[in-house]
C-alpha cells in the first residue's frame, strides 16, 4: 500500500513539476519598442553628438544628450555605456556601475561592460571584484588583450606583487608588440627585475596608481617617477583602451579629468 501511494506521489511530483515547466515555457516576454526611421535617425544624430561633446570635455552636456536617447528608446545600450563613461571620467563610481550594468543587460558586447566594471573595481581598490571582471572580459572576448594590462595594475598597485605583475604585463607586450606605449612598459618590467629595485609600500586609503606615460616621462608608482629619480606631483591618470569599434586596437587617449579615455569612445 506504502509502495503505490509513493508511486502515486512521485507521479504526482512530476505533473506538478511539468505544470511548472510548461507555465516558463509559455511566460510572455517584454516586446523591445520599434522604432520608427525617424527616430532611429534622431538617435544616431544625439548619439554623434554625444561623442563630439565627450571628446571636447563637455561631459555634462553630452549626458544631456544621452538622456533624450534614453527618453526615445530606454532600451539603447550605448547610450548607457557611454554615460557610465562620462560618470567614470568624472570620478563618479556608484552612477557609472549602475549604468555599465544596465547596458550589460542590453548590449551585445558583452566584453566591453565587463571590462568598465573591473575598472570601477580596480578604482574602488577591490582586487578580488576587478579581477573578476577582467577575466570576464576575456572570457567573452580573448582578444582583449588590455585586460592582461590590468591584471598586472591590480597585482602592482593593489598587491604589490612584482612577480605576478611581470607575468601579466610579458604577456600582455607578447599579444600586443605594436602598443605605442610598449617602450615604456618593458622599462617598467626590467626595473621590477632588479633585484636591488623595491617598491615602495602601500599606505592605507591612498592609491598607488601606476601611470605608463607614452612621452618617454617614464614610469610613474605612487607620484613617484622612480625611472629617473624625479619627484612628480600625485597622479590619478588611467589609460583607457577603445572597446567600441576594435577590443584589440592600441590604446589611445584625450584630455580627461582624471582618467583619460581613448578618442572615439
Amino acid at each position: 500500500m506504502h509502495s503505490i501511494f509513493h508511486k502515486k506521489r512521485i507521479f504526482l511530483d512530476l505533473i506538478l513539476a511539468g505544470s511548472f515547466f510548461l507555465l516558463i515555457s509559455y511566460k510572455i516576454l517584454p516586446q523591445k519598442k520599434i522604432l520608427s526611421n525617424e527616430q532611429q535617425n534622431e538617435i544616431e544624430e544625439l548619439l554623434d553628438r554625444a561623442e563630439e561633446h565627450i571628446l571636447e570635455s563637455r561631459y555634462r552636456v553630452a549626458e544631456k544628450y544621452l538622456q533624450k536617447v534614453k527618453h526615445i528608446d530606454p532600451e539603447n545600450a550605448q547610450a548607457y555605456s557611454l554615460s557610465g563613461d562620462i560618470h567614470l571620467i568624472m570620478n563618479e563610481l556608484d552612477k557609472a556601475e549602475s549604468d555599465f550594468r544596465l547596458a550589460l543587460e542590453l548590449s551585445e558586447r558583452k566584453d566591453r561592460e565587463y571590462f568598465r566594471l573591473g575598472q570601477i573595481y580596480y578604482l574602488r581598490e577591490e582586487e578580488k571584484e576587478s579581477r573578476k571582471y577582467f577575466m570576464k572580459a576575456l572570457n567573452e572576448n580573448p582578444k582583449l588583450h588590455i585586460c592582461r594590462f590590468y591584471l598586472g595594475m591590480i597585482e602592482l598597485n593593489l598587491l604589490r606583487n612584482k612577480e605576478k605583475t611581470i607575468f601579466h604585463w610579458e604577456a600582455y607586450r607578447k599579444l600586443e608588440p605594436e602598443d605605442p606605449q610598449g617602450p615604456e612598459i618593458d622599462r617598467a618590467i626590467a626595473l621590477l627585475k632588479d633585484k636591488n629595485f623595491k617598491l615602495p609600500p602601500k599606505e592605507k586609503k591612498q592609491k598607488g596608481i601606476v601611470v605608463i606615460q607614452g612621452n618617454g616621462n617614464g614610469i610613474v608608482i605612487g607620484g613617484s617617477q622612480i625611472l629617473q629619480g624625479q619627484s612628480l606631483p600625485e597622479s590619478g591618470n588611467i589609460v583607457m583602451p577603445d572597446l567600441k569599434a576594435a577590443p584589440e586596437k592600441e590604446k589611445t587617449s584625450n584630455e580627461g579629468e582624471g582618467i583619460m579615455v581613448p578618442d572615439d569612445l
